[in-house]
């Protein structure tokens, strides 16, 4: 069975489809991503080297390209799109 994951927003809802999980036996678990005490630690890790993020961001672009950093992660073409304040 593939894994399905659903992102939450911030207002409590009461829309859960209890009858859909049970009559089609679905599994349900929820996690939560991050917390506060999750900075400290990755930025710890980023500190020592011990992580490298450079190869997540697929395209770097500065501010006056904004439209198109945000056209190709809409399409699919880019993971990562940083935007630079200032020229690259």
């Amino acid at each position: 069975m593939a894994d399905l994951a659903v992102g939450l927003g911030h207002h409590q809802t009461n829309a859960f489809p209890t009858l859909a999980v049970t009559n089609k036996e679905l599994e349900v678990r929820g996690i939560t991503r991050y917390t506060s005490t999750c900075f400290p630690h990755a930025l710890d890790l980023l500190r020592r080297k011990q992580v490298d993020l450079a190869p997540l961001i697929t395209l770097v672009l500065p501010l006056r390209e904004s439209q198109a950093a945000f056209e190709a992660v809409a399409s699919g073409e880019q993971i990562k799109v940083v935007i630079m304040n200032q020229e690259v």
